[in-house]
């Protein structure tokens, strides 16, 4: 008997790692693999519109022109892909306010980010739900404003946005060695 575990697997990996198990599951059986994923889209990649004038007509149908004082329509495409329309639509639910820290995102957005992509904790907006701490655009600010939205969201108390704030400084640091400025 041979026992495989499986720990861990994030969006951007589990193909990857999902072709290396299901590799050794099939060598096990011995199986042949006959298609892959290689080539199937998923997420914003899915109905993609090429380059040029397809991406610009995509994001016209997506958000018509006079809505951009709540959000950029052609940011959240360039961050979402196809997925920016559903985006958008949860967006004008309720009324967006620009981020005072990082005006090119909305507090909608962030709750976007919490409501459908399960973020629970400010690092998980910063590293893993958007590329903020990666290209650099992050702050003091715009972390105590992301817990703030957080904790209302969530209900934390001053005590555990204060927690929260400590713990993203924190990952920063000792995760991808950032002292936040």
């Amino acid at each position: 008997i041979k026992i495989l575990s499986l720990v861990g697997g994030k969006w951007t990996s589990y193909r990857a790692f999902s072709e290396q198990t299901t590799d050794e599951c099939l060598s096990i059986l011995g199986k042949q693999r006959d298609h892959g994923t290689q080539n199937l889209p998923i997420g914003g990649g899915r109905d993609y519109p090429p380059f040029g004038l397809a991406q610009i007509e995509y994001i016209k149908s997506i958000a018509p022109i006079g809505q951009e004082k709540e959000f950029d329509p052609k940011a959240l495409f360039d961050r979402y892909g196809t997925v920016a329309a559903e985006v958008i639509t949860f967006i004008k639910q309720k009324p967006a306010k620009k981020l005072a820290a990082f005006p090119a995102i909305t507090d909608r957005e962030i709750l976007y980010m919490v409501e459908h992509e399960s973020a629970c904790h400010v690092e998980d907006i910063l590293l893993r739900r958007s590329n903020l701490a990666w290209l650099g655009n992050y702050s003091k600010e715009l972390i105590a404003e992301i817990a703030a939205i957080m904790g209302s969201y969530f209900h934390w108390t001053e005590e555990q946005v204060r927690i929260e704030i400590s713990r993203a400084h924190s990952v920063l640091l000792s995760d991808h060695h950032v002292t936040v400025r």
